[in-house]
């Protein structure tokens, strides 16, 4: 599995994503990126998490593995719900303010909880 986590610096820098239980997996943290960057950098993903940052249209289009979209922080309307839907891609979110640093290490603890429960074919906090 491919992960690729986008807008890492809207967290706290003591905040850290744990493993995911899996024997092999590729992991992707990204900062700052233009539009034009968030396509090349997640069109081999099979899970994006995005705190605050768009996942397009085009995005989901060209993400060819894509079949998780987590939303870490209290909102998911970043999202292209309809593009999502309309490939099947399930939506999950993680409440939580992630600019509060006692709400951002347990949002990231969430998360990968979220993709942990998806692999075992369970769903957490669906949005669609």
């Amino acid at each position: 599995m491919n992960v690729v986590v986008l807008g890492c610096e809207h967290l706290p820098q003591d905040a850290d994503f744990p493993p995911l239980d899996l024997p092999k997996f590729g992991w992707l943290q990204f900062l700052q990126l233009s539009d034009e960057e968030v396509v090349e950098r997640c069109w081999r993903a099979d899970a994006i998490i995005t705190i605050g940052v768009p996942v397009t249209a085009q995005v989901i289009e060209e993400a060819f593995k894509l079949q998780l979209i987590v939303a870490a922080g209290n909102r998911h309307d970043h999202i292209d719900m309809d593009a999502a839907n309309s490939r099947g891609i399930t939506v999950a979110n993680v409440p939580g303010d992630e600019m509060n640093p006692g709400n951002a290490q347990q949002i990231c603890d969430q998360a990968i909880d979220i993709i942990n429960a998806y692999n075992q074919q369970e769903f957490i906090n669906r949005v669609n």
